[in-house]
């Protein structure tokens, strides 16, 4: 096996147990597969290429799994000619690109031109070849597995504004959701402050003790003895003034 189909083949492992990770972390996480924190769509931090789906799906699963801030990528090499390094010990996400630099002639294949030349072609002469698409691998690490956050901190700090999640602290709370939440915080300590004990009493009233903040209820077959409508168990049920409201 030459070493691009193992390459391939690496990348292909390594994304089966980036998702099986992923369905691991679900199960204890009410279901929730992927992008909970609301980041936005993966990207390639330097570069203005449009991520695939497929590619995107990978990359996400795999920034939440690390709980990083952002779903931006960068490759090794590109890290280094920043002046940033990849921190030790950091796995990669695989990124399969479909490389389709060249075209080769349909009555020819050894007639090979490069795309530039391709799109100089008139239309009809387009027609007479087609491309070479050529599938490769890399591996790209989220910007949170780099020393960017101490190398150029300012740049990292914006991404991070601009890409990360909207749900990681209330500083990215609206001012009505905060508001919302404050209200209901509110309420829900004021209905616990007002809460009463509710027992049941056999003496055969209905009535509130307030030496014990307690309301206290009949048992309900006392209810079941007299000429009122029939109850579940046949009986008939006295007309008092409280018992159709307990009923």
């Amino acid at each position: 096996m030459d070493e691009e189909k193992v390459i391939q083949k690496t990348g292909t492992e390594r994304q089966a147990e980036i998702l099986a990770a992923a369905l691991e972390k679900a199960q204890k996480n009410d279901g929730v597969l992927l992008n909970s924190g609301q980041k936005s769509y993966p990207r390639l931090y330097d570069k203005g290429l449009i991520v695939s789906p497929i590619n995107a799906v990978v990359m996400a699963i795999h920034s939440d799994n690390g709980e990083f801030k952002t779903n931006n990528y960068t490759l090794f090499n590109r890290s280094q000619q920043r002046g940033e390094a990849i921190r030790k010990g950091q796995k990669g996400v695989p990124f399969t690109w479909v490389n389709a630099k060249e075209y080769a002639s349909k009555e020819n294949p050894d007639d090979k031109i490069s795309r530039t030349d391709y799109r100089e072609l008139s239309n009809e002469d387009k027609a007479k070849y087609q491309v070479i698409a050529k599938q490769e691998s890399y591996t790209l690490f989220n910007i949170d597995q780099s020393t960017m956050s101490h190398v150029h901190k300012e740049d990292y700090d914006a991404q991070i504004e601009k890409y990360g999640g909207q749900e990681k602290t209330e500083g990215y709370m609206t001012k009505d959701d905060k508001k919302l939440r404050m209200e209901v915080n509110n309420f829900i300590l004021s209905m616990r402050d007002n809460l009463v004990a509710i027992k049941k009493d056999a003496a055969g009233n209905a009535l509130y003790d307030p030496k014990k903040d307690t309301v206290r209820l009949q048992f309900l077959w006392r209810l079941c003895a007299g000429d009122g409508p029939p109850c579940s168990k046949g009986n008939r049920c006295a007309r008092t003034p409280w018992s159709r409201r307990i009923l």
